[in-house]
């Protein structure tokens, strides 16, 4: 868990393609606010700006949602205030099977752009073509939809590639936020992953 003193790491969102993650330390905590020191200075952070921290806790890498509150120049180092929002996951690098939907003709929400062709699902993320530009490390609103339900949530931007006539391929996480019923995004891509691959065992089986 994060407590005064512990070192962690804060993802900002760039222009870079790949996760780049900032050192900072927590110098403070009060009514559920933690302070912080960053390593760097001249750091794009704003208030308000939703974000990722990661943290190492019982020999385990985890992230946690967080949001910045207030950012406090100072000299030498700038210092900022933040809370977590959502509750902390594994960041260890694992494999995830990924089920295409390109045959199913999904679609998602991904910001405002409410038809954004559904590419691959698993249970913790999917991929969808945008024409918007978002940057890495951005985290956005999101709906998928599926059997007539829309599961709603917070996704981060963890990889984008240019496609022709101007389209983006993003590639996104689901993060956990208390702020989101539990159930939501998260329980909605387990569920659309699995329905999908069974589908699409049922239609390989028929195809014999």
């Amino acid at each position: 868990m994060l407590t005064i003193d512990t070192a962690f790491f804060l993802q900002i969102p760039s222009n870079s393609k790949k996760r780049i993650l900032h050192p900072a330390k927590i110098v403070g905590f009060t009514n559920d606010l933690y302070t912080a020191e960053l390593e760097e200075t001249d750091l794009p952070l704003t208030a308000e700006q939703e974000t990722l921290v990661f943290y190492e806790s019982n020999r385990s890498f985890l992230q946690q949602a967080a949001c910045v509150t207030d950012v406090i120049e100072g000299e030498p180092k700038c210092m900022f205030e933040f809370k977590t929002t959502g509750e902390p996951v594994s960041a260890e690098s694992r494999q995830h099977y990924r089920v295409s939907a390109v045959m199913a003709g999904l679609t998602a929400q991904l910001g405002k752009e409410k038809e954004c062709p559904l590419l691959d699902v698993s249970s913790t993320g999917f991929s969808v073509i945008s024409e918007k530009t978002y940057e890495i490390g951005s985290i956005v609103d999101a709906v998928v939809r599926f059997d007539g339900k829309e599961h709603k949530g917070k996704v981060c931007i963890q990889g984008a590639r240019q496609l022709s006539e101007g389209r983006i391929r993003y590639g996104l996480h689901c993060i956990k936020d208390s702020r989101q019923p539990s159930t939501s995004m998260s329980a909605g891509l387990q569920h659309i992953s699995v329905s999908l691959q069974r589908e699409q065992l049922r239609r390989l089986a028929g195809a014999r």
